[in-house]
């Protein structure tokens, strides 16, 4: 290892490792044990990053590295992608664990949906002249209806969850609704309010539930 490079953070390799069940990410080989590649070398990209990184075991990590090897970056990047429990090919691999995958894909689109309506939802209460009242706009409407149905994708989510997804699953729904019942409230915006970045708030919990997907389904929990 060059001495200009530093190691990969111990919680960034562990979310790598996570990702692919500690097995080679290449679905035909999947073995172990397995080291932390880069899809973009590192002599050009110059830094470690949880999109950039795969698990491949010593085997597949040389074939990869050879400038005559049939495995391009492509292909990497499919590989890579297959690995996240919002992808089809993520489904297909894990077919014993269809109900919780699909509860998982349905829980995030909702979600994303409810955060971006009602962030601007946010910004039209924050912004509106005195004499105009946002609440009876189409922002508003929408804001309520992705709620609801943020609410319902939590339940149907919790309910074919093993516990631990289900609790960090509820606990990003409390703090989605903490922050819609604050724009919702009485006197919103309050002095001095600020616009709410919720998907930088919740990044870690968001983080912390996908891992909790994936291993949920490699460790082969069920409710």
């Amino acid at each position: 290892m060059s001495a200009k490079r530093e190691a990969v953070p111990r919680d960034l390799r562990r979310r790598v490792l996570v990702e692919a069940g500690h097995r080679c990410a290449i679905p035909t080989c999947r073995s172990t044990p397995v080291e932390i590649a880069h899809i973009e070398p590192w002599r050009k990209v110059k830094r470690h990053e949880f999109d950039n990184l795969i698990a491949l075991c010593p085997t597949c990590h040389t074939r990869f590295d050879s400038p005559r090897s049939a495995i391009d970056r492509k292909a990497m990047r499919q590989y890579k992608s297959n690995l996240s429990p919002l992808s089809n090919g993520y489904m297909t691999e894990h077919v014993d664990h269809v109900k919780l995958i699909a509860g998982y894909q349905v829980f995030w689109a909702h979600l994303k949906v409810a955060i971006r309506v009602t962030s601007a939802f946010e910004v039209d209460i924050l912004n509106a002249p005195q004499e105009v009242n946002p609440y009876g706009g189409p922002l508003g409407y929408q804001s309520v209806a992705s709620r609801e149905e943020l609410f319902v994708a939590s339940i149907d989510f919790e309910m074919v969850a093993p516990k631990v997804v289900s609790v960090l699953s509820e606990g990003i729904f409390e703090k989605f609704d903490r922050w819609y019942d604050e724009v919702w409230s009485e006197g919103f915006p309050f002095p001095g309010s600020n616009r709410t970045d919720m998907v930088e708030e919740l990044r870690e919990d968001l983080l912390a539930l996908t891992d909790s997907v994936h291993i949920a389904v490699n460790r082969g929990d069920v409710e």
